[in-house]
């Protein structure tokens, strides 16, 4: 048995355990910039509040001075109430009121 193929090769998700994920990017941001936002649901109600801590599996909200534990299966969007920048250390794109959003 060769022990370097055992440490050269490795599950898939061990190396993708350190992988900046889109969704971590974002929550960090409207988390540190602390963002207010609209959370929807899947059974279609929304909560408003403020992203304070999440993880791979939760995301804590406060509202109202209170903290509630919204659990990421359960969510089918976050808006973000304000706009932020810099989330990918681009400057912002300003919108052409006149051309409307296209999906190419």
């Amino acid at each position: 048995m060769n022990s370097n193929a055992s440490t050269t090769t490795r599950p898939s998700q061990e190396r993708h355990g350190n992988d900046l994920k889109l969704q971590d990017i974002f929550l960090n941001q409207c988390r540190r910039e602390r963002v207010p936002v609209a959370i929807h649901f899947i059974d279609q109600s929304v909560k408003y509040g403020q992203i304070i801590g999440f993880d791979q599996h939760s995301i804590i909200l406060r509202t109202n001075g209170h903290q509630r534990l919204a659990f990421k299966s359960a969510i089918c969007m976050i808006d973000p109430q304000e706009d932020f920048s810099y989330i990918f250390n681009d400057s912002p794109r300003p919108e052409d009121p006149k051309k409307p959003f296209q999906i190419q």
